[in-house]
């Protein structure tokens, strides 16, 4: 597993001559959630707000309920994947994921695991995780990537998932190639 970083910058991979690019959300065809409060107390907490910048309250995803989650990101054609971030919503630490598997799917349904973290922690609201991967110099491309949240915080604390499990984003970043 690599290193978690708040910073994206400070281990970005030189992937062939180039960098890693955030993908545009132009490139997302939707994203889905096992469930969501579908508006919440602030009446704006949606499962497409995880592809929108910002940092207003209502301005996350939230799923209320006690169990394992999951995010799924389609995207409108295979693309790259190296890295992905997840960012702390504006309340309520003990719903930040803390144990998770990141997939790659393919056409065919396969599922490909291209990270996996435990005991991963927020020490702010707003704040970026980023996760490369550690093959990422054999990325491939795949149409849908999975998030699977197997445990947010309250249940690394209490041993259940409390009042559910929420982000305010997630992004995923693509090996850019610069000539030189």
């Amino acid at each position: 597993m690599e290193k978690q970083t708040s910073n994206p910058e400070e281990n970005r991979p030189d992937y062939r001559s180039g960098v890693l690019s955030k993908i545009n959300t132009k490139f997302f065809r939707e994203v889905k959630a096992k469930s969501s409060i579908e508006g919440g107390e602030t009446g704006e907490e949606f499962t497409g707000n995880l592809l929108v910048p910002g940092d207003s309250p209502g301005n996350k995803w939230y799923d209320p309920y006690n169990h394992a989650t999951w995010i799924e990101l389609n995207l409108t054609s295979p693309r790259e994947v190296a890295m992905f971030g997840l960012k702390s919503a504006n309340d309520c630490p003990e719903r930040d994921p803390s144990f998770f598997s990141f997939y790659g799917i393919s056409e065919t349904g396969q599922k490909f695991l291209l990270y996996s973290a435990s005991e991963v922690e927020f020490e702010e609201r707003y704040q970026w995780k980023m996760f490369i991967f550690n093959n990422y110099h054999e990325v491939r491309a795949f149409p849908t990537y999975f998030l699977d949240i197997c445990k947010n915080k309250n249940f690394d604390q209490e041993g259940n998932w409390g009042s559910g499990t929420q982000l305010a984003e997630i992004a995923l970043y693509e090996p850019s190639i610069t000539s030189k």
